[in-house]
């Protein structure tokens, strides 16, 4: 049988942001997927964009990746025109499902009991959640140790995605004895002489 299998992609990446009073919050994500381990490791790293400006993030300020939760402080100050302060980072390991699908929920707060300019701040919040890349998983395939001359062969196939389509093939050696067409998604058993 013909397994659907691909290696670790390249890292993606993905950028959330919330503007307020002129400053951006910004939730900056990426993730590598771990075919073998049907999982993602996602980085998250969260900053704030800004100019003049001299201030503390408050204790309750905090990043969520995955349900992982880090709270974090943070002085910020101006290095001239616009300045990014990277206020927290975390990575987190991200399992994704029997078919391959993985989500992973984030959420960054920067608190602060002040103003930027002339408006007052409070909490900027970024609540969004990161659809990963779908992780194809390799059909098992259940077949007799021997069978005799002439006889029928019957197999099992185990789907590991709903969708997947599947190419048997018999070999002996370096000779083929007989090739499937791509066979329904529904298909769990096939037989042939």
């Amino acid at each position: 049988m013909q397994k659907r299998r691909r290696e670790n992609e390249e890292m993606a990446t993905k950028t959330y942001t919330s503007v307020y009073g002129g400053l951006t919050l910004e939730a900056v994500c990426s993730y590598t997927e771990n075919v073998a381990n049907n999982s993602s490791t996602v980085s998250v790293t969260l900053n704030l964009k800004h100019g003049e400006f001299y201030a503390s993030a408050l204790s309750g300020s905090y990043l969520s990746v995955a349900g992982v939760k880090k709270n974090y402080t943070k002085n910020i100050s101006w290095s001239g025109g616009n300045t990014t302060t990277a206020l927290t980072s975390q990575t987190v390991t991200v399992a994704h499902n029997a078919e391959g699908v993985g989500t992973c929920r984030i959420i960054g707060t920067f608190i602060l009991n002040g103003s930027y300019g002339s408006t007052s701040i409070g909490t900027m919040t970024i609540d969004q959640t990161l659809t990963l890349t779908k992780i194809p998983r390799a059909s098992a395939l259940s077949a007799p140790a021997s069978i005799t001359t002439g006889s029928t062969m019957a197999v099992t196939i185990t789907p590991a995605n709903s969708a997947f389509k599947h190419k048997l093939q018999y070999k002996v050696g370096a000779t083929v004895f007989h090739t499937s067409e791509y066979l329904p998604s529904t298909t769990t058993s096939y037989s042939y002489k």
